[in-house]
């Protein structure tokens, strides 16, 4: 992970001196500037004071600038590219994870230099100060590390020395003095460089004891503190003289020895040299005189990391006083081993690297913890915990030899539990060109319970031969917590409509699955983003059926804390890392559908709104819950139903129904209406006959007729075609009907007319319920046969029956009326002169005057008879007088005489008559 940030943090300072290439920019003011900037590197470690702490030092303040490497004359810390913000007091600055700051050097007489930008990341774990010995300001710095020297008589013991019992040595005293870069004095074979010669940054060494056998201070030993990463190294060259005459013993030799400490003092690894000329380490400058070149001493610390160490070198001359041995030292380093750069360390190298569980069940998703163990500094290895079958694999480095190559004796792994070997595997599959190894541990390779927690411990031995046969013994150990085996989840997918979804996953799918056989309270899940997550149980998903992940990510991690019968300890866990697939669901926007009568057909469209987006469409549809042989994207129907589509790309499918209705009605208006009346008013209402299914809701039609009512039922009063539209749920149905609407005149021809036949005689048909009369058609009848005339009024031209036939014009509806037209028996209507009332019975009986009385009106008659007396008389007379008296007998025969009093003037009589009137009797 830190290298990550440290290659982020270069990028962005190429990217910066980029753009101000781009812009023919410099820094403000700089590039005029013949100093160069500073040395160090862009992107640099540092430790917070937490990290100190935690770690178990006691200190007030962390990493300040002053203790990075960046090295230069007269150096000024910026905050700024623009140089405008400089650090006051850069001894008392403690930077933060991600600062960057910008580094300018100003020798003295000289210009200050363009900036060295340098990038910050805090290291948690893997701290030392002062690595290489100096100051930025170039020079020498023996701070944070701690000398002691003592007589070789009282101190010496080979590859066994301790400070215990030893006074502190001044640092920069002949025994433990920091020397500039430059050439060894006592070696001429090669060119052997007091500091590290391929650390270009590097300007002094430390050399721990001297050339000299004189004085008493013969066994030196360098102290230095700090917190341990992933490993721990150093840079080295020595020179030990090789006694020859006489012989020395093991004990008696000059030696070189490496301790690593933990925080409580219990020794953790070394490693130590003597001075034996058929070491392979060696080269010889003369029979006498051995040396090493410049390499490196690796140690493997993941089981102290994030804690307190402490390494002590150690020195000592021979212990008979004549011969001397002196080492250089540099560029110490803690943290991690990708970023270490003993690559080749002298005395070879072995570290179990991961730890995975492997096979079928469990072993195919539970995650090897050692990387989350590492970046998180926890002290306690590669703290895994997996079910068997485990595979421990690791790396190797095989010791440097100036003779023939070394050749690996032994590669074992020992399984440790409670301090006691409990099973080892010596049939590791190595790949020798890569140096690296793997041993498949399984439940049946311990000799005790499968459950708790155990330590494997991986053991080289590699065997030199450069002129007497030697081994080189290393180890390396790692924990793990063997729990019982769960069940494998399977991926979970989540089908999302966009392919940029992050997805949404309901992670409770993979709880059963992981139970397995197992009861739930023999081991609890709980579930997190990401495999640190589950190893520290933080940030824990507490949505587990709705788990939405804020980026794009394919694994969920389930961390399974077991309590089963059997197993020992109480940290019995592991992780199992769960595949999470988001895939591109198909998105479809359905809606019912409505088919309007049983004739219509429509299309139901499943294609997905995001076809564009999907790699492999099908289609199934039903009907009914039956099947239809349709695997298109569409679907035409024109019945009824309940149609189901699914669609389906990948894994991923989306299932919609369609509720297909038939609105099907008939709307009768009838047949043509014709309608002939005095009053011209008539209701249409169309008649609704429902064929749907189901059935419509009759409430719920609307009307729409073509008047622009919206009412049921209308009334019209023109004729003309009506049309009406019924709806129902968008269906319109519709009808139409022709209407005649004629008005039926009212004739009145009056009443019957009895009239004198040589009077004329008007009839007028008399129209009643239409004002203009005269725009009307009229035909004319007389005793049924068509007389002339079709106006309103015509001349009688004889006696009989009178018919009229009236219509609006060109309509069928046609009003009619009759009258009877007569002639008075006194057609001629004259006044007789004679009557016989029983001479011709039927014919002249009385004296008729009717057409007097209806034409003038009749006051009154008198008769009288020839001597003037008065005989017979009557008001309102008409034809009553038959030749009787007042009193009814009959009048003889002869003449009488009458006087006639008219109620008006008659236009032939005048208004009184007077006259005579014979009376002819039948002879008795």
């Amino acid at each position: 992970m830190k290298k990550r940030i440290l290659t982020t943090a270069k990028t962005k300072l190429k990217g910066l001196f980029l753009l101000f290439a781009l812009l023919g920019l410099s820094f403000a003011g700089f590039a005029q500037c013949a100093t160069p900037p500073p040395t160090g590197e862009a992107g640099q470690f540092f430790c917070s004071q937490t990290s100190w702490n935690n770690a178990g030092f006691s200190v007030t303040q962390g990493d300040v600038l002053t203790d990075l490497q960046v090295y230069g004359q007269n150096l000024t810390w910026y905050t700024d590219a623009a140089l405008t913000n400089q650090v006051v007091d850069p001894a008392n600055e403690e930077p933060s994870d991600g600062d960057t700051y910008y580094v300018t050097q100003t020798p003295t007489g000289g210009c200050e230099s363009d900036p060295l930008v340098v990038v910050l990341t805090d290291r948690e774990c893997g701290c030392i100060e002062n690595p290489t010995f100096e100051t930025q300001e170039g020079d020498v710095n023996y701070d944070d590390y701690t000398f002691y020297s003592g007589p070789y008589r009282t101190f010496h013991k080979t590859c066994g020395a301790t400070t215990v019992g030893m006074n502190s040595y001044p640092a920069g005293g002949n025994e433990a003095l920091i020397v500039p870069k430059g050439v060894d004095g006592e070696i001429s074979t090669i060119t052997l460089m007091t500091a590290n010669p391929s650390n270009s940054l590097s300007r002094f060494g430390l050399r721990l004891n001297d050339s000299s056998t004189s004085g008493s201070d013969d066994v030196t030993h360098v102290v230095k503190e700090f917190v341990a990463g992933e490993v721990f190294s150093f840079n080295f060259a020595m020179i030990l003289e090789n006694p020859q005459s006489p012989e020395h013993s093991f004990e008696e030799m000059p030696f070189v020895q490496v301790r690593l400490y933990d925080e409580f003092g219990n020794l953790y690894a070394s490693r130590c040299l003597i001075s034996q000329k058929d070491d392979c380490i060696f080269y010889q400058e003369n029979a006498n005189l051995l040396y090493s070149d410049w390499s490196c001493i690796k140690f493997n610390t993941l089981g102290l990391i994030g804690r307190k160490a402490r390494i002590e070198i150690t020195v000592g001359d021979c212990t008979l006083g004549g011969h001397y041995g002196y080492m250089y030292i540099d560029d110490l380093y803690a943290g991690d081993e990708a970023d270490s750069d003993c690559n080749d360390p002298s005395f070879g190298y072995v570290a179990i690297e991961s730890l995975e569980t492997i096979g079928a069940g469990a072993a195919s998703c539970v995650v090897s913890q050692e990387q989350a163990s590492a970046s998180s500094c926890s002290a306690t290895g590669l703290v895994n915990a997996l079910p068997f079958p485990v595979e421990v694999c690791g790396s190797y480095v095989t010791p440097f030899s100036s003779g023939d190559p070394a050749v690996m004796n032994d590669l074992r792994l020992d399984i440790i539990q409670n301090n006691t070997v409990v099973g080892t595997l010596t049939n590791p599959v190595i790949d020798a060109n890569s140096e690296t190894f793997c041993f498949t541990v399984d439940a049946t390779d311990v000799n005790v319970s499968p459950y708790g927690e155990f330590s494997f411990e991986a053991y080289v031995e590699f065997g030199l031969n450069c002129g007497a046969p030697q081994t080189v013994p290393i180890d390396d150990r790692s924990l793990v917590d063997i729990c019982p085996e769960s069940g494998c989840p399977s991926a979970i997918l989540a089908c999302e409509t966009s392919s940029s979804s992050f997805g949404e996953f309901d992670l409770t799918v993979a709880t059963p699955q992981i139970y397995g056989r197992w009861a739930q309270n023999d081991l609890m899940i709980t579930y997190y983003p990401t495999k640190d997550d589950a190893i520290t149980e933080t940030n824990q998903i507490t949505s587990e059926s709705s788990y939405t992940p804020t980026s794009s990510v394919d694994k969920a991690y389930a961390r399974v804390d077991w309590n089963p019968a059997g197993a020992t300890g109480s940290d019995c866990y592991y992780v199992v890392e769960i595949d999470l697939l988001v895939g591109v669901a198909p998105d479809l926007t359905l809606t019912d559908i409505t088919l309007c009568g049983s004739g219509e057909t429509q299309a139901i469209v499943a294609t997905p709104n995001n076809i564009s987006e999907l790699m492999d469409v099908s289609y199934v549809w039903k009907k009914n819950g039956n099947r239809i042989p349709n695997t298109g994207s569409y679907l035409q129907v024109n019945e009824p139903g309940t149609y189901e589509v699914t669609v389906k790309n990948f894994e991923c499918s989306v299932t919609q129904t369609v509720n297909v209705t038939q609105i099907d009605f008939d709307v009768d208006l009838g047949n043509t209406i014709d309608i002939c009346d005095t009053e011209v008013n008539t209701t249409l209402s169309p008649k609704i006959t429902d064929n749907s299914t189901p059935g419509m809701d009759m409430s719920q039609l609307t009307y729409k007729w073509s008047t622009g009512e919206t009412t049921k039922d209308i009334n019209i009063t023109e004729s003309g075609n009506y049309t009406v539209e019924v709806t129902y749920n968008g269906c319109t149905f519709v009808d139409v009907v022709s209407v005649f609407l004629e008005t039926l005149p009212v004739v009145d021809l009056g009443a019957d007319i009895l009239t004198c036949k040589n009077e004329e005689v008007q009839l007028t048909a008399a129209i009643e319920n239409i004002t203009n009369a005269d725009v009307l058609e009229y035909k004319w009848y007389r005793d049924g046969a068509r007389i002339q005339g079709n106006t309103q009024t015509i001349l009688v031209t004889g006696a009989g029956e009178y018919r009229v036939e009236v219509n609006e014009p060109g309509a069928d509806c046609v009003g009619t009326d009759s009258i009877m037209v007569d002639y008075y028996a006194n057609e001629n209507c004259l006044i007789t002169q004679g009557i016989s009332p029983d001479t011709s019975p039927g014919i002249n009986d009385e004296l008729d005057l009717a057409f007097l009385a209806d034409r003038t009106g009749i006051e009154k008659i008198q008769i009288f008879n020839r001597y003037g007396r008065l005989v017979y008389d009557k008001t309102n007379y008409r034809n009553e007088w038959n030749g009787v008296d007042n009193d009814g007998n009959e009048l003889p025969t002869g003449t009488y005489f009458y006087v006639l009093e008219l109620k008006a003037e008659d236009p032939m009589f005048g208004k009184v008559v007077k006259n005579w009137i014979y009376i002819n009797r039948k002879s008795k």
